[in-house]
């Protein structure tokens, strides 16, 4: 069975295991996981919940603990990465496989900067928490590399 409106449940595994470690509560999701596919609208509650709970710094850091999450395939080819850059491009190539609505877009590019957004592909836009969770996810990734 696929979900139409998806999202990774890598990802959420990770959101999961960042409470763990922080022993707080709400790991769980308001709907049963599909392979490596959840619902969105479950992540969706389960980041809302998370930023109601200990707010939206709390989402960005858990993003973040990606820097300490064990051998994962996905994680180990984007880390491969020869440049930040090269990992940003992996990340968008990624992503378009493991979440239905939303991408990173390049907005700009300087000689030691990029601009991005965290855009939907259909209408409604990202969430606050989501924003977060991404950029931090890829700031862990990107410190990760070193």
């Amino acid at each position: 069975m696929e979900v139409e409106d998806h999202a990774s449940a890598a990802l959420v595994g990770l959101v999961r295991a960042s409470l763990a470690r922080r022993r707080l509560g709400g790991t769980e999701t308001d709907r049963a996981e599909t392979g490596p596919l959840i619902a969105l609208d479950a992540k969706r509650a389960l980041l809302r919940r998370i930023a109601d709970a200990h707010g939206l710094a709390l989402v960005y850091a858990i993003g973040t603990d990606i820097r300490l999450a064990p051998f994962d395939p996905i994680v180990h080819m984007l880390l491969g990465a020869p440049t930040g850059r090269d990992l940003i491009g992996r990340w968008q190539r990624v992503e378009r496989y493991v979440h239905s609505r939303h991408r990173v877009r390049t907005e700009r590019t300087g000689a030691r900067d990029l601009v991005l957004a965290h855009v939907s592909e259909r209408g409604d836009r990202p969430e606050p928490a989501e924003d977060l969770l991404i950029a931090g996810l890829l700031v862990g990734l990107l410190e990760r590399r070193g």
